[in-house]
């Protein structure tokens, strides 16, 4: 299958200085970090080696790649076999019918043995220096859970659009406006301890950033574009109807909020989802 080729715009912080911090870091004895990549993938024969070859490429070397084929019915399991065989980095699981993206991701986690654990969608992919910029922004910040800015693109790979993350997200941020990418997350696999996925058909992730906020913990965001994450019809949130009703199952699904706050948080996001949908229109 040919590869299609993006062009990263490469980040504005001085990255061979990064680089350099860290191989001083693992010079000192200390072993370099392990970091667990779980992907899930389903159907995802047209993006899953980009998504591969953006992984394998990172600077950051010492990986688990931790992919749960969902009951795949095209050619994606066949392609993941043949990159398994040649990194030996890649351990491959899969379920003999779909189970869904949280039942994937879940069985990613049981598999996981890193220090870290990062996601990654199959149609999305990663910029070289994600995963080794975001363990220096972890240590500095003191950070157990940490998303980045991320850039949107269409099928095509073609940019149509950013997204910025703040400083820092707690609960109550959170509940009014999902600004965590999942494809950018990275967290402690400690602090995501007995945590799972919900089973819910879409808004699983969101989900469980509030579990894992809901108590004093924040997420820190750094705000570099280094994931760019793909918009297209096959995607579970292409739907904008299914994602507003999936919204509003998972403010109903957490026991900590009270009826009131989770209509005030719901008609939040009503509110700036149709904002957005009529900026993009006109503008």
């Amino acid at each position: 299958m040919l590869l299609r080729k993006f062009n990263f715009e490469l980040p504005s912080q001085n990255v061979h200085s990064l680089q350099r911090d860290l191989r001083y870091a693992s010079s000192e004895g200390s072993k370099m970090t392990k970091i667990s990549v779980i992907i899930p993938a389903y159907n995802a024969e047209d993006f899953i080696e980009e998504c591969l070859q953006s992984v394998v490429q990172q600077n950051e070397s010492d990986l688990q790649i931790c992919i749960v084929d969902d009951g795949s019915t095209d050619a994606t399991f066949d392609l993941l076999r043949h990159w398994a065989s040649a990194d030996q980095r890649i351990e491959l699981a899969s379920h003999t019918s779909p189970k869904g993206a949280a039942a994937a991701r879940n069985r990613g986690i049981e598999m996981a043995q890193g220090d870290y654990i990062a996601f990654l969608d199959a149609d999305d992919l990663w910029l070289p220096e994600k995963l080794s910029m975001q363990l220096i922004h972890m240590d500095e910040a003191e950070s157990a859970f940490s998303c980045t800015a991320y850039e949107l693109c269409d099928a095509k790979g073609m940019r149509i659009g950013r997204r910025q993350v703040p400083k820092e997200v707690d609960f109550s941020r959170l509940l009014n406006n999902n600004t965590i990418g999942t494809s950018t997350v990275m967290l402690r696999r400690a602090f995501l301890s007995k945590h799972r996925f919900p089973d819910l058909a879409l808004r699983q992730d969101f989900a469980l950033w509030l579990q894992l906020l809901s108590g004093a913990a924040t997420c820190s965001g750094l705000n570099t574009t280094l994931t760019r994450y793909r918009r297209h019809g096959a995607s579970l949130s292409a739907n904008k109807l299914k994602a507003a009703k999936a919204t509003w199952q998972v403010y109903k699904s957490l026991p900590s909020l009270s009826r009131r706050r989770a209509l005030q948080s719901y008609a939040n996001y009503l509110v700036r989802t149709t904002y957005k949908a009529f900026s993009s229109h006109f503008y």
